[in-house]
């Protein structure tokens, strides 16, 4: 079966085509449709004044919150200065008490920062006391590690040096023993050309095998006793190390569990600071509600100073703004 081409389809301009006729005929319809035209209008139109509604406001909550903050200024300026104003008797006390509950807790934040200084520097004074301690005894450390490392050098030289003397001294001795079987035979054997053979001449000329032997016994018995100089001074030097080791171990025990129990404390005198450093924060927060109705109690009862004058003029303008922005928004709801 042939495979289809193709041309065997319609062609893409057709399609276009279709495409711009539908959208034609469908414009046709939404411009003789008054109805539809109203009703996608409506909506449209619908959307966009909810969108300025959600714009006003924003913009409206903003200025709530600017003038909110004025008035707390306002207020916190009056309660610093004394002002008397008409309906903020019940404020005062409130903020007097809460003052007075900041000055104590900042008594109490002074005081836990001052004992978190100190346990820092004790904490600096006690790991640098430690690291003194083992630096003093890793230099005792130190020397003895390479006085034992040179001893067992020098033993190891030794023992190769006993060694070699044994197997010397051992192969003297089997030298001997043949000499002297030699010997016993030579001194049994008859003599063959009376006159030619000299046995005293013979015995002069023979070296002292006994002797000689003495002698290697004396030096391997000497260097014998060298090796157990050398493993006592060993002993005592690794004696020596281990406990410079066990002192090691001990401090590093020691100062590890005095800077465990000072950063426990350290840190039990953060959490403190950081408690008390909150409590403050609360507290001040609770100032604002207390300045803010100080605050708006002078807006409505204006007291004639000059350096207020300033803040009644802001006050003015915000009302304004806020007025005509709730106006706006009741136009378009």
């Amino acid at each position: 079966m042939p495979a289809s081409s193709p041309a065997d389809g319609l062609p893409f301009w057709l399609f276009y085509v279709l495409v711009c006729a539908i959208l034609l005929l469908l414009a046709f319809i939404f411009l003789r449709n008054r109805d539809l035209r109203f009703k996608m209008n409506m909506f449209f139109s619908g959307a966009r004044r909810r969108m300025q509604a959600a714009r006003l406001k924003t913009k409206i909550k903003r200025e709530k919150e600017k003038r909110r903050l004025l008035f707390i200024e306002v207020g916190k300026k009056a309660w610093l200065e004394h002002l008397e104003v008409k309906g903020t008797e019940q404020e005062y006390r409130a903020l007097a008490g809460l003052e007075d509950k900041l000055a104590g807790l900042q008594k109490e934040w002074q005081e836990s920062f001052a004992r978190l200084e100190n346990l820092n520097r004790r904490r600096e004074t006690e790991a640098h006391d430690f690291l003194i301690k083992l630096e003093d005894l890793y230099k005792e450390q130190t020397p003895l590690k390479e006085q034992i490392k040179d001893v067992r050098n020098r033993r190891k030289e030794l023992v190769q040096a006993i060694r070699g003397a044994e197997k010397e001294m051992q192969a003297e001795r089997a030298r001997a023993g043949l000499r002297g079987e030699e010997l016993k035979n030579e001194d049994h054997q008859p003599e063959l050309f009376p006159g030619h053979y000299d046995h005293d001449q013979d015995k002069q000329a023979r070296p002292a095998l006994p002797e000689h032997l003495a002698g290697m016994e004396s030096s391997v018995i000497e260097l014998r006793e060298r090796r157990a100089g050398m493993e006592r001074s060993l002993a005592g030097l690794k004696t020596a190390l281990a406990s410079v080791n066990e002192n090691i171990q001990k401090v590093e025990t020691e100062r590890r569990q005095a800077l465990n129990n000072t950063d426990k404390e350290i840190q039990d005198a953060t959490q403190v600071k950081e408690s008390i450093q909150k409590t403050i924060l609360l507290t001040r927060r609770r100032l604002e509600p207390f300045w803010e109705a100080v605050g708006k109690a002078l807006e409505n009862n204006r007291l004639p100073r000059e350096d207020l004058y300033i803040y009644y003029i802001q006050f003015d303008e915000m009302e304004r703004k806020l007025r005509e922005l709730k106006e706006e928004l009741e136009e378009i709801s």
